[in-house]
């Protein structure tokens, strides 16, 4: 079963808070950092570095957390890690980093700046299933 869990757009150059889904249902919660302002140049392009944490909590072991970042500017964004798969005992709780290079093309404008989202979708392991056919 697969379920977004957590979405979170940053206006590159303004800060957006976490977007979250806490308590005692499975939940995700992605925080980014705002990046530094850049000028960008009339001929190259300027890679902008944004990082961020993902935390989660009370999801099963195995579950597979996947990420996606996209620009509405179709600037290139890569994310590293793209998958993450959850190791703990049930619930498992933690955080990783995640780091974004968003490619800034030449002369982009400060009137229209990029908005950056970042996608979590948690994917659970299916039940266990346990075969009882034969047994007395």
């Amino acid at each position: 079963m697969a379920f977004v869990v957590a979405i979170i757009v940053l206006v590159l150059g303004a800060a957006a808070p976490p977007i979250e889904s806490q308590g005692v249902l499975p939940h995700v919660t992605v925080t980014l950092t705002e990046p530094a302002p850049i000028t960008v140049g009339p001929v190259d392009y300027e890679h902008v570095q944004v990082e961020g944490v993902v935390a989660y909590g009370n999801l099963p072991k195995n579950t597979v957390i996947d990420l996606a970042a996209t620009n509405d500017n179709y600037w290139n964004v890569t994310i590293s890690p793209t998958r993450v798969t959850v190791t703990g005992g049930f619930p498992a709780s933690d955080s990783f980093k995640v780091n974004m290079d968003v490619r800034v093309p030449a002369k982009a404008s400060a009137d229209r700046p990029g908005v950056l989202t970042v996608e979590a979708i948690a994917t659970t392991p299916p039940p266990l299933s346990i075969n009882t056919s034969g047994m007395a």
